[in-house]
């Protein structure tokens, strides 16, 4: 018997809604041989708020854990599927969520006159890899007319002066 229904994924409740119910429906599923269940993307989850994306990861990698050692009922091969799917894709929607203000802290914190050695390491990156992501932002942000020119070139400013300061 085919599972015959899937949760509404976020954005079919409406913009900015995001009623992706899964965790909670994956217990009451009717177990069978082909699923219905729609793939998860990442952009499935874009308006989600970050506890829900929490939830989703969390509830999903308990599904695989319990599966791994056998807790609880069996699963189904397309029950375990979809919970390693909807792992993968909130996970990066999670990551994505957490990191598209990275660029505007890491600028907020060398104007607050953070050494950029030390704006590197609490990104995990070297560096050059801060410098060029900061000079990307800026310049895309000009180019695509989200910025205005003179207060890229305050940043860039900003960017160019922790770049040539010496660490502390």
């Amino acid at each position: 018997k085919a599972i015959e229904r899937r949760a509404p994924l976020c954005g079919e409740s409406g913009p900015g809604r995001c009623a992706n119910t899964w965790p909670r429906d994956l217990d009451r599923m009717e177990p069978g041989p082909v699923s219905t269940l729609s793939t998860p993307t990442p952009a499935d989850y874009v308006d989600a708020p970050r506890r829900e994306l929490l939830d989703a990861l969390t509830a999903a990698e308990g599904v695989l854990v319990d599966n791994s050692h056998g807790i609880g009922a069996p699963r189904t091969p397309d029950d375990v599927r979809h919970a390693a799917l909807v792992a993968l894709a909130t996970a990066r929607a999670l990551a994505v969520l957490l990191l598209r203000f990275e660029p505007w802290t890491q600028l907020d914190a060398l104007r607050a006159g953070a050494p950029l050695v030390d704006v590197a390491a609490a990104c995990g990156l070297d560096v050059d890899e801060v410098l060029a992501g900061l000079r990307s932002r800026v310049a895309g942000q000009v180019e695509h007319g989200l910025m205005p020119r003179t207060v890229a070139d305050e940043l860039l400013a900003a960017v160019e002066h922790a770049a040539a300061s010496p660490p502390a």
